[in-house]
């Protein structure tokens, strides 16, 4: 099971368990608290019109900003299942997702795909650091919303950078998405 969090809703995406005896699902909802605070869950909400080959479903009506816990369960003519339990944050913005930097010489290539086309994406925000070094973060730069890929250049070969890209729209950023990449110098030909 996996949960993506958005401007005041979480998508749930599950696999198909091949279970065609399946005649529904429920969730529960609590806002976690990192700080040992918890709140109860609400009641068990059943997904309307889901049955045995449902994968996703999107839980409305909740508070931006915050993070949640979630438990999910299957159910049949023989009563429910036990429950499995995630956790995600409603960002103001979803995060992009497959984000992927292709090493060059001196360079690197991000390559990422736009999160839901219904948050309104209007640019991204990325940034690299060195670790180890000290002062080698660079500034937030942007770029448009109809970007997918981004060249890097002017870096140090055999050197380890990590990445971080966000997504922003009117309703405000996403949480920064991350990998790393070591740029090389091309081989000669010959």
């Amino acid at each position: 099971m996996k949960a993506s969090g958005g401007n005041g809703v979480i998508d749930l995406f599950w696999s198909n368990p091949a279970n065609a005896s399946i005649t529904g699902y429920q969730y529960q909802t609590k806002t976690y608290h990192f700080r040992g605070t918890t709140d109860p869950y609400t009641q068990w909400q059943s997904i309307s019109g889901a049955g045995a080959s449902t994968v996703s479903f999107t839980i409305p009506s909740l508070v931006t900003n915050k993070t949640y816990s979630i438990r999910f369960r299957a159910g049949n003519a023989a009563g429910w299942s036990g429950y499995q339990t995630i956790r995600a944050h409603t960002w103001p913005t979803y995060s992009p997702t497959g984000l992927a930097a292709t090493p060059g010489d001196g360079s690197f290539t991000l390559t990422w795909d736009a999160p839901l086309a219904r948050y309104g994406i209007t640019g991204y925000q990325f940034r690299h650091v060195r670790p180890g070094v000290p002062h080698s973060w660079s500034s937030w730069m942007s770029l448009p919303g109809s970007a997918r890929s981004h060249t890097v250049t002017g870096l140090v070969n055999g050197a380890q950078y990590h990445i971080w890209l966000k997504a922003v729209s009117a309703a405000g950023e996403s949480h920064p998405v991350g990998t790393h990449v070591t740029p090389t110098a091309a081989t000669p030909s010959g």
